[in-house]
């Protein structure tokens, strides 16, 4: 739904607390790399699930979300066929039919949300303003992991009970189904999966605040083919570095992003026909975890396939502050959706020049204006906006610093 490709935290840290000892460590993902391994920093392993044989989909549960992913990195597939109505249900032609794809940047850009064009249409349905539910405005055609064809109406979110109505069948109409699957399945998961083929609602994740990181099979968006790397949990933050010795690096200075990919599969490389695998020995990466402690990891190994493990050493930085990170802080619209009198409301720890844009979904920007913040709480006047019904992202830029947040126009 979101379809800004990669949003920048632009965190920018300068102070650091004494670095404690390497703590050397390794995960395995499982011969063929059959498992996803969720990880926290401080804790290690803390769920191993084979969620690529288990589930189809990956549904996010948020009052400010619908995401929906298919299980991608194991052949798993969406497609949206050229006549995609719900009114074709019984009779739908796959011939033609496009493929659309999860963002590896964000966790929010699902393949059903691909064709998003921002509120009110969330891709696979369309926002009611009276209701507030998401109903769903077309068929998509689900290629499993294990090449079983599905087409899939995603019938209904219900805002009020955070909960998913959706109808399933086979190509022929047979095995057709409707199942729901609410927040209250999956409490305090990201993530909540779901198998068509069984219609099982499946528990795979930790809960959302007890992970940093997750090793797993995805499809890279650069060129759409299956790697095995690492991707970041919402709140994560991350960074890379490339260093003649990133032992020692201190990740002071750098930019922090809350692109998911940062990790990703590049600190690796298969050397043809056969072997082995080698490691980028001069680049550290650096988390930021949701206790704002800051990590350094360094990757040592690779065994591929066979097991499925990754070696590395991590080492805990130091604990930043919530004000050591970010100049611009506790950022609200209210009332969002705005009206003639609504205000953006955000602190800051300077009095100096900031710049107020407001872009749509395109990333077109629609409105820019330089204010004077001062020190502690900024108000600034929304409501004289002249801006179509729609969803926005108003961005606080100050300092080298980026804010965002998202506003809606209802009129």
């Amino acid at each position: 739904m979101n379809k800004i490709i990669t949003i920048i935290s632009l965190v920018f840290i300068t102070l650091l607390v004494k670095a404690q000892t390497p703590i050397y460590d390794s995960i395995s993902m499982g011969p063929g790399y059959t498992n996803a391994v969720f990880y926290s920093m401080q804790n290690g392993t803390v769920v191993t699930a084979p969620i690529y044989t288990s589930s189809d989909i990956q549904i996010r549960f948020d009052g400010r979300s619908a995401s929906i992913r298919p299980v991608d990195g194991f052949g798993a597939k969406v497609f949206l066929p050229v006549v995609s109505s719900t009114a074709n249900w019984s009779t739908i032609d796959t011939t033609g039919m496009t493929e659309l794809h999860n963002s590896d940047t964000a966790w929010e850009n699902g393949a059903y949300n691909e064709t998003a064009t921002g509120h009110p249409d969330y891709g696979w349905g369309m926002y009611d303003n009276v209701t507030h539910d998401i109903n769903g405005s077309k068929i998509f055609i689900h290629k499993t992991a294990s090449g079983t064809y599905k087409k899939v109406w995603i019938l209904k979110l219900n805002s009020l009970t955070k909960t998913y109505y959706i109808r399933h069948a086979n190509l022929d109409g047979s095995m057709d189904f409707t199942d729901t699957i609410g927040t209250s399945d999956f409490p305090n998961k990201n993530f909540g999966y779901f198998n068509y083929g069984t219609r099982t609602k499946v528990d795979a994740e930790p809960i959302g605040t007890a992970w940093d990181l997750v090793f797993r099979k995805y499809d890279r968006t650069s060129d759409y083919r299956s790697v095995t790397g690492v991707l970041s949990n919402l709140n994560v933050r991350t960074t890379k570095l490339i260093t003649p010795d990133p032992n020692t690096a201190s990740g002071s200075g750098l930019l922090y992003y809350t692109n998911i990919s940062i990790i990703g599969d590049n600190w690796k490389n298969f050397t043809p026909p056969t072997g082995p695998w080698e490691i980028f020995d001069s680049t550290a990466y650096f988390v930021l975890d949701q206790t704002n402690a800051i990590w350094r990891i360094v990757f040592t190994g690779f065994s591929g396939q066979t097991s499925g493990k990754a070696y590395f050493t991590k080492t805990k930085l130091g604990t930043v502050g919530i004000d050591d990170i970010n100049n611009i802080s506790l950022a609200s619209i209210y009332p969002n959706p705005i009206d003639n009198n609504s205000i953006l409301a955000f602190t800051s720890k300077s009095t100096s020049p900031c710049m107020i844009n407001i872009t749509n979904t395109q990333g077109s920007l629609v409105s820019t204006e330089n204010i004077n913040t001062t020190e502690g709480l900024n108000v600034y006047d929304l409501g004289n906006k002249n801006l179509n019904s729609g969803m926005y992202f108003v961005s606080i830029i100050q300092n080298g610093e980026t804010h965002t947040t998202r506003m809606i126009v209802n009129k």
